[in-house]
């Protein structure tokens, strides 16, 4: 899935007759919300301005991920999702 926020890849195994996950789930945070913002300030300028705020306060976390990810396990009522990597995004300068 392509997204505003973040490109998610998911493969794995979904066992629906005795509702069982084993799947695992790349995360990699898009840097730019820009759209993400212009798009909340045009359904609502208060949910806009607190997206914009988040974006800034968050911005140098996202900025320093490049992917995330997890194993999401157990039963479709009750799944466990835990981090297994968070990789650093790579110095250019390096």
């Amino acid at each position: 899935m392509d997204g505003l926020a973040a490109d998610i890849a998911m493969s794995g195994q979904v066992d629906l007759v005795k509702r069982r996950l084993d799947m695992q789930a790349v995360v990699a945070p898009e840097i730019s919300a820009t759209v993400g913002v212009a798009t909340a300030f045009v359904i609502n300028p208060i949910v806009g301005a607190a997206v914009f705020a988040a974006s800034k306060v968050l911005a140098p976390l996202w900025n320093k991920i490049s992917l995330i990810r997890y194993h999401i396990g157990g039963s479709l009522d009750q799944p466990t999702i835990n981090e297994v990597l968070r990789k650093p995004k790579e110095d250019k300068a390096s």
